[in-house]
C-alpha cells in the first residue's frame, strides 16, 4: 500500500501541488501499487493523473516500453477503460480511500 497526499480546493477541486499558505487543506489517498490497471490489467505501480486505478503508462497513451499508442489501439485502450468502468464491482476496483 502507497499514500499519496493530495490538497483540496475550498471550491472542491484537487491538486497535488502543496497550497496549505492559500487556503488548500492536505488529505491522504492509500492505494494499492499491485493492484491492476483497468484499461491494461498490468500493476499500477504509482498514481497518475487518471487517478490510482489506472497506470501512468496506460493515463499517458503508451506501452510500458514507451512506445507511442496507435490511433487504432488508443480507440480499442479507451474501449477497454470505458467497459470496465462499466463491469468493475467497488470490491475489485482501485480506488483511493480518503483518510
Amino acid at each position: 500500500m502507497r499514500e499519496l497526499t493530495l490538497y483540496r480546493h475550498p471550491d472542491g477541486g484537487v491538486s497535488i501541488i502543496k497550497g496549505t499558505e492559500l487556503g488548500l487543506v492536505p488529505f491522504t489517498v492509500t492505494y494499492d501499487e499491485n493492484a491492476p490497471c483497468r484499461i491494461c490489467g498490468e500493476p499500477v505501480v504509482s498514481a497518475s493523473m487518471g487517478g490510482t486505478d489506472v497506470c501512468p503508462w496506460c493515463d499517458c497513451g503508451r506501452d510500458r516500453d514507451g512506445k507511442q499508442w496507435g490511433y487504432r489501439k488508443l480507440l480499442e485502450m479507451g474501449e477497454r477503460a470505458r467497459n470496465s468502468v462499466k463491469t468493475h464491482s467497488p470490491e475489485t476496483q482501485s480506488v483511493a480511500k480518503e483518510k
